[in-house]
């Protein structure tokens, strides 16, 4: 009983400090856009974030066509591996079903992993055809990319003359739905309700990829920067002056 009162205690203390706090005239007017919306409007797009986040953990594609070599990807701080490959692929990536053609030709190992990539939609959910989520061409170093794989994800894809196979999970995203989860009653039940009492709580989207995070962008608001590249490999291209 005296642990749950002292909960409740902090939880209203907090509540209090929270309310009597101001914030920024960007931050105050994204709030003000998003409290607004009905209640059902983020009752349905809580559950449709978490879904969502869910499948941006894991990737699964399969390729029919003329492709050869395979590539190991522990991180891309230590990939290898060599492809050459134009193949038709189907699969699920990043929020995104269908088909898609792909012309590869990449090799190297680690921070020198070579990627020249062309990308094309044909047929599938809007996540194929969504620039920001799939990378239509590519012609550098992946690591430099995390919108072509986060820097951290982990699988391996192979090509074998006619028929290929590809398979990663992305510890980045997986942070990114467990805090989804965590935060789920929060977003589901009490965020409506709390800013109709004027109590703004943290907010807490790793991937930048939920439903606000548009008018987020729209109000020039970011709160946990989602990074398209590895930043230090971008220090040291400017530290050595590589030019990449």
């Amino acid at each position: 009983m005296k642990v749950r009162f002292t909960a409740i205690l902090l939880a209203l203390v907090s509540a209090a400090v929270i309310s009597g706090c101001v914030s920024s005239k960007e931050y105050s007017e994204y709030r003000r856009e998003v409290d607004s919306r009905p209640f059902l409007v983020n009752y349905a797009d809580t559950w449709k974030d978490w879904f969502c986040d869910m499948g941006d953990v894991a990737s699964l594609e399969f390729s029919a066509g003329q492709g050869i070599g395979v590539y190991a990807q522990p991180t891309k701080l230590a990939n290898a591996g060599v492809i050459f490959s134009d193949v038709m692929k189907l699969g699920f990536r990043k929020r995104g079903i269908g088909f898609y053609r792909e012309v590869r030709k990449e090799g190297g190992a680690t921070w020198f992993y070579y990627r020249d990539l062309e990308y094309d939609p044909i047929i599938g959910t809007r996540g194929l055809f969504d620039k920001y989520q799939r990378l239509r061409s590519l012609q550098d170093f992946t690591i430099r990319h995390n919108a072509d794989r986060h820097w951290c994800d982990v699988g391996y894809e192979f090509n074998a003359v006619f028929f290929g196979n590809s398979f990663f999970v992305s510890p980045y995203e997986t942070f990114d739905f467990l805090a989804s989860t965590v935060l789920m009653p929060y977003n589901l039940i009490l965020r409506v309700p709390l800013s109709k009492a004027h109590i703004t709580l943290p907010e807490i989207d790793i991937g930048d990829d939920d439903t606000v995070a548009q008018i987020r962008r729209e109000h020039d608001v970011e709160l946990i920067p989602s990074h398209d590249n590895f930043p230090p490999a971008e220090t040291l291209d400017e530290l050595m002056d590589f030019g990449w």
